[in-house]
C-alpha cells in the first residue's frame, strides 16, 4: 500500500541550525574551560592534543593551555563551526 499523502499544513522538519562557538576574550584556556565551550567531554580535548589537532603550550609548572587564537581556529578548521569572537 503506498504511503499516505501528508496534509499542505503539516510541519517539515527544519534544517539543523549550527552550533556558534562564542569565544570568551580571554589570552588562553584550560583542557576544561576547552570542553565547556565546544560541549564536549574533557577526555575528547586530550584526546584531540594527543593527536595533535589541537596545540598547546605549557606554563612553567607543566599544565597545558590552549591558546585562544589556536582554538578558534580549530573550532573553523576541525568543527566547521562558525565562531563568534
Amino acid at each position: 500500500m503506498p504511503p499516505a499523502s501528508q496534509p499542505a499544513d503539516a510541519p517539515t522538519a527544519a534544517a539543523p541550525v549550527p552550533v556558534i562557538v562564542r569565544v570568551p576574550n580571554l589570552p588562553c584556556f584550560s583542557p576544561a574551560a576547552v570542553a565547556s565551550l565546544l560541549a564536549v567531554h574533557r577526555a575528547t580535548v586530550h584526546n584531540w592534543i594527543e593527536r595533535g589537532k589541537l596545540d598547546t603550550v605549557r606554563d612553567n609548572i607543566g599544565e597545558r593551555y590552549i591558546m585562544r587564537v589556536e582554538l578558534v581556529r580549530f573550532a573553523r578548521e576541525y568543527l566547521s563551526r562558525p565562531v563568534q569572537e
